[in-house]
């Protein structure tokens, strides 16, 4: 295999680490505008308190996002919080920025996340492999010689 030197579109896709369960990341490489977009699937810190419910989904569900460039195998990305609104309305959402991720890609289908957020002093590091291997050739061939 050709060592990965910078993002390209073959990385796009589901993301995960097998430990955490339910949880990962939806990643968007587009080299033609520089852009890494990633929307983090996760929950809160503790279960929904007794009693608590959602007509969809779970109360503790919650909803990061980060996009940015990139440099190489790296994104250095700031991380958003979205709260609000309502299912399948227009309700008004609130998004504030909250941390930091960066994702550093070290082969076509083996990433590392590594977050910051500093509101709620949360910090780690996360290791991601794809659920997926169907654009793994995708991204092999994109490699530079």
């Amino acid at each position: 295999d050709k060592e990965l030197t910078t993002l390209n579109e073959g990385l796009s896709g589901s993301w995960s680490n097998p430990a955490t369960n339910g949880q990962g990341f939806l990643i968007e490489v587009l080299p033609a505008i520089d852009t890494v977009f990633v929307a983090w699937f996760t929950y809160d810190t503790t279960a929904a308190e007794d009693g608590e419910t959602a007509v969809v989904g779970e109360p503790n569900h919650r909803w990061l996002t980060a996009q940015g460039t990139f440099s190489g195998t790296e994104a250095n990305l700031t991380l958003f919080l979205t709260q609000g609104g309502i299912f399948d309305q227009n309700d008004a959402t609130q998004t504030s920025a909250v941390g930091t991720l960066n994702i550093d890609f070290s082969s076509c289908n083996q990433a590392t996340a590594e977050y910051n957020l500093t509101d709620s002093e949360l910090s780690g590091t996360i290791a991601l492999s794809r659920l997926s291997n169907t654009s793994v050739p995708l991204c092999q061939s994109l490699i530079a010689e």
